[in-house]
């Protein structure tokens, strides 16, 4: 592959905010980025140094061809699952659709197959055909997005998979099946899922999410997919943003239900904005896990939540299902709060700071420890912040116990990949920020792609040149993350790329998928590169590599919180819960005591292990009788009483 050594003076920098589509003027290549009109864009300290041999590997991994696909439409979006590792079998599975057909071979560029790897992705099977597009039953019903999950079945391996279908037309429903060995035989059951009825309202699914999970109730498999669901035609508003499942036993029939606590009523009503489409929802998927420690499930999503301090920003949240799904508790929203307070402490105002929805993940540890990974920005609009000097910054949402914290994890340039032609210019994957774990649970890994600058054959610096795959990692016992580390370091456009939701223990032979469009020997520099961001015309090779990641447990961030604080309570007046603020130095053992007007103690509320840095302590009051008490809070050996009303 050749590679552009000069550089596009006047492309054009595309991004969407919430003001619409705006344009300014950059150099290089198009990218995308969220709440930016500036035209300078942010310098990084790694150069890609031209004047080597291109010819020679670089410093980072080595990627191996493991298939093609006629475009990226497998991979293509980060509310799909098509890469997943299942510890039982240590087996690397993923799922994507066929290829164009060569004047001798057949045409299967709409239907599923699946791979699998017992050596975290050296070698793999031979495709599995799960679905083919062209049967009679399935005739124009062409695959999109696919996502996969696997489990054990009748002491074999069963696989879901779920996608959503088109005609060309539109989106016609989703195709939901079920594949399994045994005794050398294999099955499948298939089956299309249009719109239905719950209730009195006719619902559609709405738009191509494609998370997936399965496993076993008594004696038989089961599976769940999630989805957004819509009325049909878009209204009313109050019924917009739904979150529903498709569950089964038999995969005959795929049951879809609203789960109460996934219903419209539980996030703030879409406002009115002069068009009926499903932009006006109010709830996005983030993530489905399955918890094999007790088979539990956990549901992540972004929305603005009506039982939210703050009904207008949106925040993750999880709902959690002991019960395979039957039913589902109200989510849990992370607090605001401590958003709020970390940008204080940046000082800016948290009033012009969101999260990214366009990108991130939710990883669970534990019953109650889990954790989401988001980017928050800094709306540049607003604070008039030059953009290279404004705040993009990847972190880590966490819950531990009834701790509520953030943690820096890296900053990023807030720009994302535009692709060709310009007028189909989206990103659907952002800054492609993706969380994983340990199978142990020990240590997480957080994987994102950003902009490299570039060095010239005379030594100028072309900013923003290409983009690399970037990871950071966590023993769950150390509290901060490592440096970030470049993997990939190449000229090569990094983009369409996934990791597993599970690695390694020893974080080491981590396998990272990416897409590639196939090479043309006959480019030119300039159409090499141009090639490369072209994702539905293009051919695409499926490429995989391995890495290590061990290393960067020596060295964590440097960033610190100095000042020790104990801060609001909140709901203050509360009735059974409540959330104290907390900006502690390191970590420590903490004690809360309730105590009366006349200095009595009334019962101790919290005891245990806090986190240093900026978090909000979750509080059960229980049943406390109505009336005014004291939270004295004991932190290493330091006091501080601080004052609360309990109402009924």
């Amino acid at each position: 592959m050749k590679f552009l050594h000069n550089f596009i003076t006047f492309a054009v920098l595309f991004f969407v905010g919430e003001v619409g589509l705006q344009t300014a003027t950059a150099q290089e290549l198009p990218a995308t980025g969220p709440q930016s009109n500036a035209i300078e864009m942010v310098p990084n300290n790694m150069y890609f140094d031209m004047k080597q041999d291109l010819d020679k590997p670089l410093a980072g991994v080595e990627f191996r061809i493991l298939d093609s696909l006629q475009n990226a439409y497998s991979y293509f979006t980060n509310a799909q699952q098509p890469f997943v590792y299942y510890p039982g079998k240590n087996l690397l599975v993923t799922i994507k659709r066929g290829a164009q057909a060569s004047s001798e071979a057949e045409n299967t560029l709409d239907d599923l197959f699946i791979l699998s790897s017992d050596d975290w992705g050296h070698k793999w099977s031979a495709p599995i055909q799960v679905y083919r597009a062209k049967e009679s039953a399935n005739r124009n019903k062409m695959a999109r997005y696919p996502s996969v999950y696997a489990f054990e079945f009748e002491e074999d391996l069963g696989f879901v998979y779920t996608a959503p279908l088109t005609n060309n037309n539109g989106w016609t429903g989703f195709i939901n099946g079920f594949y399994y060995f045994s005794s050398g035989n294999s099955s499948s059951k298939i089956k299309e899922d249009p719109s239905f009825a719950i209730g009195q309202t006719n619902y559609t699914w709405s738009g191509t999410d494609s998370k997936i999970v399965g496993g076993i109730i008594g004696d038989d498999p089961f599976s769940l997919a999630v989805g957004n669901i819509m009325p049909l035609g878009g209204l009313p508003l109050t019924k917009t943003s739904s979150i529903g499942q498709r569950f089964t036993t038999s995969f005959d029939e795929w049951i879809p239900t609203i789960p109460t606590a996934w219903a419209a009523n539980k996030f703030a009503v879409p406002q009115p904005s002069g068009t009926n489409t499903d932009s006006l929802r109010t709830s996005l998927i983030l993530s489905l896990k399955k918890d094999w420690t007790n088979n539990y499930l956990y549901f992540a999503a972004y929305a603005r939540y009506q039982a939210a301090n703050n009904k207008d920003k949106w925040l993750p949240g999880v709902s959690k299902s002991t019960d395979n799904g039957t039913t589902w508790s109200e989510f849990e929203i992370f607090p605001w709060k401590v958003i709020s307070d970390y940008a204080k402490s940046l000082n800016i105002n948290p009033e012009y700071v969101s999260i990214d929805r366009g990108a991130g993940d939710f990883v669970q540890i534990s019953e109650n420890q889990y954790s989401f990974f988001v980017t928050i920005n800094e709306d540049t609009t607003k604070t008039g912040t030059v953009y290279a000097k404004a705040l993009h910054k990847i972190v880590e949402l966490y819950k531990e116990g009834s701790q509520f914290g953030i943690r820096p994890i890296a900053d990023n340039s807030g720009y994302y990949l535009a692709y060709l032609p310009k007028e189909k210019a989206r990103n659907q994957m952002g800054n492609e920020l993706m969380a994983t774990r340990t199978v142990d649970g020990s240590k997480l890994l957080v994987k994102w792609v950003d902009f490299i600058d570039a060095k010239d054959k005379d030594g100028k610096v072309i900013k923003y040149y290409s983009t690399d795959i970037f990871v950071a990692v966590r023993d769950i016992k150390k509290k901060e993350w490592s440096r970030s580390k470049d993997i990939t370091e190449s000229a090569m456009y990094d983009r369409i790329t996934w990791i597993p939701d599970f690695i390694p223990n020893d974080l080491k032979n981590i396998p990272v998928l990416k897409l590639e469009s196939v090479p043309n020997s006959n480019d030119t520099e300039i159409e090499a590169r141009a090639r490369q961001r072209r994702l539905e015309t293009e051919r695409q090779y499926v490429k995989i590599a391995n890495f290590d990641a061990d290393e960067l447990l020596i060295v964590g961030v440097e960033e610190q919180t100095n000042n020790f604080e104990i801060g609001n309570i909140y709901p203050n007046p509360a009735t059974d819960n409540t959330f104290l603020d907390m900006n502690l130095p390191s970590n420590g053992k903490m004690d809360i005591m309730l105590v009366d007007l006349f200095g009595r103690t009334v019962k101790n509320v919290f005891s245990g292990s806090v986190n240093g840095g900026f978090s909000a302590l979750n509080i059960d009051l229980g049943n406390q009788a109505a009336g005014t008490y004291f939270l004295r809070i004991n932190y290493n050996g330091s006091i501080i009483t601080k004052t609360i009303n309990i109402i009924k």
